[in-house]
């Protein structure tokens, strides 16, 4: 499988591997807050500190699993980024800016940019994502970085509710 042992660094981030030491009472108020988890998995049943320091710790023990934090070039810790390993040639990717004072400001574009440039050095044929149909911000940003639509499904929200999901792929040329 792929193996992430580096840190990315652009001139206005870096992206490295999250350790439990990271995981803090900030970083968890994000997974608590409807402005940031609305339109992610984690917000239907978001974690208590615990739990999120266990899922951390799996994270940097799994082979498929690789939970980056995104800090800024200052090392402010802003958000993640978890890429999902699906074979050598394949990986899903998510992404949060968890801070409120940093969204909309272009660190999801580049910790994208970052990625992709890594998966490219590793041979990954394509990255994938999928987001919620009425998260626009989440369109813009993977049409920016230059990701296309390639289906969409029906996705089960909490008490019945349904929603669509809309999947995006970018494919190394």
């Amino acid at each position: 499988m792929l193996e992430f042992n580096e840190v990315l660094i652009n001139k206005d981030l870096s992206l490295r591997q999250l350790t439990s030491f990271d995981v803090s009472q900030q970083y968890l108020s994000w997974l608590h807050d409807h402005n940031v988890n609305k339109f992610l998995v984690v917000g239907l049943n978001p974690p208590n500190l615990t739990q999120q320091i266990q899922y951390v710790q799996e994270c940097l023990k799994s082979h498929d699993k690789i939970l980056l934090g995104i800090f800024t070039s200052s090392n402010d810790f802003i958000g993640t980024l978890k890429l999902t390993i699906k074979n050598m040639c394949n990986a899903e990717i998510g992404i949060m800016i968890g801070d409120l004072n940093h969204q909309g400001k272009g660190y999801g574009k580049s910790a994208i940019n970052l990625v992709k440039d890594w998966a490219l050095r590793k041979k990954v044929i394509q990255l994938e994502a999928g987001y919620l149909i009425d998260n626009f911000i989440s369109s813009k940003l993977f049409q920016s970085c230059g990701f296309i639509e390639y289906e969409r499904n029906v996705f089960s929200l909490n008490e019945g509710n349904t929603t669509i999901e809309i999947r995006v792929r970018f494919k190394f040329e």
